[in-house]
């Protein structure tokens, strides 16, 4: 857990106001040496439901460049703990990943109704789980996006349809999914 004075640090490292530099001395840590502390403070912020721990993790991982496979299972666990207000990002960052673990979350995700989200009749979060399940393309997530096709929600119901279709016409992974690849 980060200290007031850490949080304070990062939160003007990841709003432009203070250097790497000075928010890791800040930290007494740099994350790009130590590759265990972003998991441990995002399981950390997991375990105690912290909000703000996180946004926080998530957005050193961004910075550190440190979005790999290994961060598949807890971006799982956020993408459905109804908690917190990342959950788009969350989604993003999946789709990123294409990773096959990330089916039955994205699945689970694409019909929550979670209260910060009742404004958006246009279910931003479904599709971006729906960009997510298109583009890891394996059988377990067409049959997601298949048994999304029926959802009682309209628009849940008429995005998988969308990707259904872009999938089965052969039309390619997004370029979001491509460039991770490409790394």
């Amino acid at each position: 857990m980060l200290s007031k004075s850490q949080y304070t640090a990062v939160w003007d490292f990841l709003l432009g106001r203070k250097s790497k530099a000075d928010m890791v001395a800040a930290l007494g840590v740099d994350p790009r040496a130590d590759r265990e502390f972003l998991p441990e403070l995002l399981a950390g912020a997991m375990r105690r439901h912290d909000a703000d721990g996180v946004e926080a993790g998530l957005g050193l991982m961004i910075s550190f460049d440190q979005l790999g496979p290994e961060r598949v299972p807890v971006l799982c666990d956020l993408l459905i703990a109804d908690w917190h207000h990342k959950h788009e990002d969350v989604a993003r960052y999946l789709q990123e990943l294409a990773d096959p673990a990330a089916v039955p979350a994205l699945r689970r995700a694409a019909e929550l109704d979670l209260p910060y989200l009742e404004y958006d009749e246009n279910r931003a979060l479904s599709r971006k789980c729906m960009w997510a399940l298109s583009d890891i393309r394996t059988d377990a997530a067409v049959a997601a996006l298949e048994s999304l096709s029926h959802s009682d929600n309209v628009v849940v119901r008429d995005l998988a349809a969308y990707h259904l279709a872009k999938v089965r016409n052969g039309e390619p992974p997004s370029r979001v999914s491509q460039r991770f690849r490409e790394r």
